[in-house]
């Protein structure tokens, strides 16, 4: 992990943050700047492979696009969880990595971070 010793305080799916930056897209930092649920995420754009983007995001909003309370319909919100292979109560105990994850692999990184907000290059992350 030689290339994210900076970023030591974040997680990702995989134990190894190269590989949950760089293969799985997402690595997260919970932080409490305005809500005691907030993450800070640096995320893969999928569009360009050495583009990312960062963004906050509270787990509360995850939770409630899952419970119907946002913008996914019903149909997408079942899609998420045949995906995942979980009803939605075993989905919101999961983590918060693994719930963006999760929405991110169905819905795509650029419903969630606007690929025009400041990216930067790989050599940037390194």
């Amino acid at each position: 992990m030689s290339t994210l010793k900076d970023y030591k305080d974040y997680q990702g799916q995989d134990t190894d943050l190269e590989i949950s930056l760089f293969e799985y897209g997402l690595i997260c930092k919970h932080v409490t700047k305005d809500y005691p649920d907030e993450y800070h995420v640096i995320a893969k754009i999928r569009t360009n492979p050495d583009i990312f983007d960062s963004g906050y995001f509270r787990e509360s909003e995850l939770n409630n696009l899952m419970l119907g309370q946002d913008w996914a319909s019903q149909g997408d919100i079942a899609g998420v969880l045949s995906c995942v292979g979980l009803d939605l109560n075993e989905w919101l105990k999961l983590s918060f990595i693994s719930k963006l994850s999760d929405l991110v692999g169905y819905f795509s990184i650029e419903n969630f971070i606007s690929p025009s907000r400041g990216t930067f290059e790989i050599t940037e992350v390194e």
